[in-house]
């Protein structure tokens, strides 16, 4: 990129390259983490559930095939239960009564029979361990071995606590060869010669554990699936885990009810959920089986998920860091050349050729932002200086307030009373006052008028009473917003210009002020020598582009220029003259009601109409 090492350490160095770089790692490391981690996820969810439909698939061709081998063993007892009660031989012996029983026992070709019927059954079923069955009307058992009364027989115990029951699955240990085996005892009738069943015993199918095991569970596939057998009254007769054996099954909070619920007879149902796989099938007799894998079997990758996003991020941020320095110096490193080319003008031929357009262009830039700079600078320093002079003549007009009230109070004393002289300072004295109160810009009309009265009363004892005053005022005026000192300066005006070298013996000054409708109208008029129209028209041209001129009426445009500044309105002022008739001026500003207005408004004078107008009701 760069072809010797120091431009390139230069460009590192540059604290512009370096905000650069790091703006472009940090967006590219926002960008690329989390696509790279939604990328992991998704794979992951799409492996995940291509796995879970795998094991689904497996565990249901397991329990599709553990399902026809537990029917097959409900049915080898139910039906062999049939071909006992069918059998005449076996029947003969297990229904004669106790007295025939005791007669016969020691003759044994009467229940030989009886004894191989049970051999043959045990015999052709690699399922049963044994069968013993227990005889109604006469206490014997008859297994497949010895044909004995009840209490001489070897599982006694077990026989005399159940034959009473109708019906009865458990699973223990044998008593004779401690193997563990599944017993399931079944009530067998008889037809008798008037058609009606009656009970003959009850049969006890001792089942081999170890083959049902070993024929339900499946070796051909690698899932660790939890297999169960339940009686018909809910006990667990087997379980590839041991410790769930004789516990009822909905009370160890493995299936839910609703899985439970789910069962069909001879329908295999599956449900599946976020915990795992559940299968379920009811055989005829009210034996169930179920199935159920766990997630962590389809979902064992999640941990190593963890691992690849661990590792990934560190990967993907000096991957996002090496991006940004490519950027950063394709993007920066070209400016540089550029600036370098224009602080060393005789390479700049050599280095970049595009600097022979741009740098004149933007030598010309510098230069006049200088110029403005310097003006800036200059325009501040006035600035300050104008400052410092308003601060200084702040300071002066107090000094002269309090020379006027002791002049004041000296001559109340040697006169003994009031005089014009006090009346006089005592005017002048509130107008100064109120000049130096700059606190607020803004007043109300009601102490605006108030001042520009007490100024007329100065002027009519210095002029002798050559004019007079008619005040027309609107009393819903007088709370109406107001900038200071917009009359007096009207009104001197009048004096000065209007009434200037103008004999006339009835000279008057009328002031009014009312309300039209949104507006406070105030017109200040005099009946002196009025305006020529060339200097009328000039005038007004000056009012509407709200400059102050050299040296003439320059009153009246400070009046302009303050209304327009603080209402935000370009023509806030009218004027009205004719030659030897008068002249009348007239303000138009917004009707604000002075009491809304926060002492932050009064005092920075904003109170422009399209901020902060309120609305008067004229009632």
């Amino acid at each position: 990129m760069f072809k010797d090492k120091n431009s390139s350490s230069a460009i590192l160095e540059n604290r512009k390259f370096r905000s650069i770089l790091f703006h472009y790692f940090r967006l590219l490391s926002f960008v690329l983490i989390p696509l790279i981690i939604i990328f992991i996820s998704v794979v992951f969810m799409l492996y995940n559930g291509s796995r879970k439909s795998e094991v689904e698939s497996l565990l249901t061709r397991n329990f599709g095939h553990s399902s026809d081998v537990f029917s097959m063993i409900c049915e080898s007892f139910e039906s062999d239960i049939i071909s006992l009660s069918g059998n005449d031989d076996f029947i003969t012996v297990a229904s004669a009564s106790a007295a025939t029983a005791d007669e016969k026992h020691n003759n044994g070709g009467w229940y030989e029979k009886a004894l191989k019927r049970l051999r043959l059954l045990c015999a052709g079923n690699s399922l049963y361990d044994s069968i013993s069955f227990y005889c109604e009307n006469n206490g014997y058992i008859i297994s497949w071995l010895t044909y004995e009364k009840l209490g001489e027989y070897y599982d006694s115990e077990f026989i005399s606590e159940n034959f009473e029951k109708p019906s009865f699955s458990c699973v223990r240990f044998d008593p004779f060869s401690g193997e563990r085996i599944i017993t399931v005892a079944k009530k067998v009738y008889c037809s008798g010669a008037s058609g009606s069943n009656s009970l003959i015993g009850t049969a006890f199918f001792n089942l081999r554990y170890d083959y049902i095991a070993k024929m339900i569970s499946n070796p051909s596939h690698s899932l660790k699936s939890l297999d169960v057998i339940t009686a018909p009254d809910g006990s667990v007769l087997y379980s590839s885990h041991d410790e769930l054996l004789g516990h009822e099954l909905s009370s160890l909070d493995i299936f839910s009810e609703e899985e439970l619920g789910a069962l069909s007879y001879g329908i295999v149902s599956s449900l599946s959920s976020r915990d795992g796989i559940r299968m379920g099938y009811e055989a005829f007799n009210g034996f169930k089986l179920f199935s159920s894998v766990d997630s962590a079997e389809y979902s064992h990758i999640r941990g190593s998920l963890y691992w690849v996003v661990i590792v990934s991020v560190p990967l993907f941020m000096l991957l996002s860091l090496l991006l940004a320095v490519i950027i950063s110096f394709n993007l920066y490193g070209y400016i540089l050349k550029i600036i370098e080319s224009f602080q060393n003008p005789i390479s700049t031929d050599n280095a970049v050729p595009e600097s022979r357009i741009i740098r004149p262009k933007l030598l010309s830039a510098v230069e006049q932002h200088q110029t403005i700079e310097s003006e800036f600078a200059s325009n501040l320093a006035k600035l300050r200086l104008a400052q410092t002079t308003a601060l200084q003549m702040q300071i002066n007009p107090h000094f002269l307030l309090n020379t006027l009230n002791i002049i004041n109070l000296n001559i109340i004393n040697e006169l003994h009373g009031d005089s014009v002289s006090t009346e006089l300072i005592s005017l002048l004295s509130d107008i100064l006052r109120s000049n130096l109160s700059t606190q607020e810009y803004l007043t109300d009309f009601s102490s605006e008028i108030t001042l520009a009265q007490k100024y007329l009363q100065i002027e009519t004892i210095r002029r002798r009473g050559q004019f007079r005053s008619e005040w027309t005022v609107d009393p819903r005026v007088e709370n109406m917003t107001a900038v200071k000192f917009t009359l007096q300066p009207l009104l001197e005006n009048c004096l000065r210009h209007g009434f200037f070298g103008f004999d006339q013996s009835d000279m008057l000054i009328s002031v009014s002020a009312a309300l039209e409708e949104r507006e406070a109208v105030i017109s200040i008029s005099d009946n002196g020598r009025g305006i020529s129209p060339e200097r009328l028209d000039e005038l007004r041209a000056i009012l509407a582009s709200g400059e102050l001129p050299g040296a003439s009426h320059i009153g009246l445009c400070n009046v302009n220029m303050r209304l327009r500044l603080i209402f935000g309105l370009s023509d806030c002022i009218g004027i009205e003259s004719h030659p030897d008739k008068g002249t009348c001026v007239t303000l138009r500003i917004p009707a604000i009601p002075y009491d809304e207005l926060s002492p932050a408004q009064r005092r920075s004078g904003l109170a422009r109409k399209e901020d902060r107008y309120v609305q008067y009701d004229n009632r």
